[in-house]
């Protein structure tokens, strides 16, 4: 489901989508499952983070801002928040080093960190997500 509203959001970003539209859309979503929307946000953040970072355009940085002024936090406290599973997602799904550079230059420019930095920062729970994946991601976790 998280893959598919971001697919949307981002077709949508390109025909200028709106905060309002957002909303919209996802608080439809959380009607659907009977949840406050806050609660339906808090609930697949992180899911839906690793999945806007992964696109690192500019309709990534209106989805951050979005999920900010909404869960009344900045786009970086997201980010270093979620860290863990960004890393995790990045590790699991990203095997061309252009497309790294550019996640980890989006990365910097929304938290100025570098990734570096980012993974200091969180080195035990990137490392329990990894782990978490092992099994699943053998070869791609220990490359």
């Amino acid at each position: 489901i998280c893959e598919f509203l971001v697919e949307v959001l981002h077709q949508r970003e390109q025909l200028f989508c709106t905060d309002e539209m957002r909303s919209n859309l996802l608080r439809q979503v959380a009607r659907t499952f009977e949840v406050n929307f806050k609660d339906f946000l808090k609930s697949i953040i992180e899911l839906f983070i690793p999945l806007i970072v992964c696109r690192a355009s500019t309709s990534s940085s209106a989805a951050l801002s979005f999920f900010s002024r909404t869960l009344n936090t900045t786009k970086g406290a997201i980010l270093m928040n979620n860290f863990m599973y960004v890393f995790s997602y990045l590790i699991k799904n990203l095997h061309d080093q252009e497309d790294l550079n550019t996640v980890s230059k989006f990365l910097k420019s929304e938290t100025d960190f570098e990734l570096t930095a980012l993974l200091k920062s969180d080195t035990k729970n990137v490392l329990n997500q990894l782990v978490l994946h092992l099994s699943t991601h053998k070869d791609r976790i220990l490359a």
